[in-house]
């Protein structure tokens, strides 16, 4: 299978996975997460696939005047390919999170904005404005299944429960953009890697297609994978991700870490400007 069947396989797939309750939607997200352990800033840079260095990011966990907790993130290539992302989540009465808005902006590798991908909980519904390049810019919109379990963006918090014993897999749901909006859905678990430094716990998640295109479509998909140390707070340490759909897969790795605790050679060391 090449590329472009895949790509046209996961398109036609996909979109039988969108739910369209345009009359039930709750305005209400069923993922509860948890409290982060403290307010900070983590710093953090991007490798590319073959473990260069190739930009910076960070990521800011803190609280607004509301009381809720914000995270708030940049990653990419520098002068090239990116994301920001930003999201809000609310305390409830149980100690934990509920999403309540996440959003994030990606440009392409040649620095074109690809529009802003909105998930609002408590409206119901997640949308795409137009990228640069869209003639016709319009913004699309998806309303959310009831009780949705949307995680674009909080996967560290998410996948606490994996890295301290308590669950065994997650399932969850992603919002997706291109080619058209739609929702797919995903799991969570974690993997026993010798190639990981002791004590380090990776987490891989994967997209859902059902049984029979899983097989087919596995060897072809990207590994993703977010990495803790369960001795530090907050416990992430870096993720592999791509900075869109389709586009470049990068690692991102907090600033003191090094790519061999987490399994990932250096396969060809080049010099680069930030």
């Amino acid at each position: 299978m090449n590329r472009s069947s895949l790509v046209l396989l996961l398109c036609i797939s996909t979109a039988t996975l969108v739910c369209w309750p345009w009359s039930n939607a709750s305005g209400e997200s069923a993922l509860r997460l948890n409290l982060p352990e403290k307010y900070e800033t983590i710093n953090a840079n991007t490798y590319d696939e073959d473990g260069n260095a190739v930009g910076g990011a960070r990521l800011v966990i803190t609280s607004n005047e509301d009381g809720n907790t914000v995270l708030e993130g940049t990653a990419g290539i520098t002068h090239s390919a990116s994301m920001t992302y930003s999201m809000v989540l609310e305390p409830t009465k149980r100690s934990k999170l509920k999403p309540l808005l996440q959003k994030s902006h990606s440009v392409d590798l040649k620095g074109n904005s690809l529009g802003l991908l909105t998930i609002n909980h408590v409206e119901g519904f997640a949308s795409c404005s137009s990228s640069e390049s869209d003639p016709k810019k319009k913004m699309r919109t998806l309303k959310l299944p009831s009780n949705d379990l949307v995680s674009n963006i909080p996967l560290s918090l998410l996948f606490r429960p994996l890295v301290e014993g308590k669950e065994k897999e997650i399932s969850f749901q992603i919002f997706l953009c291109r080619p058209k909006p739609r929702l797919i859905h995903a799991k969570a678990k974690v993997v026993h890697s010798k190639k990981n430094a002791e004590g380090i716990v990776e987490v891989q998640y994967t997209i859902s297609l059902g049984n029979l295109l899983n097989r087919v479509a596995s060897p072809f998909l990207p590994k993703l994978s977010v990495w803790f140390d369960p001795k530090i707070p907050n416990m992430w340490i870096g993720h592999r991700i791509p900075l869109y759909t389709q586009g470049p897969t990068v690692t991102i790795l907090r600033s003191g870490n090094h790519l061999k605790e987490i399994g990932i050679k250096q396969k060809l060391e080049r010099a680069r400007e930030f």
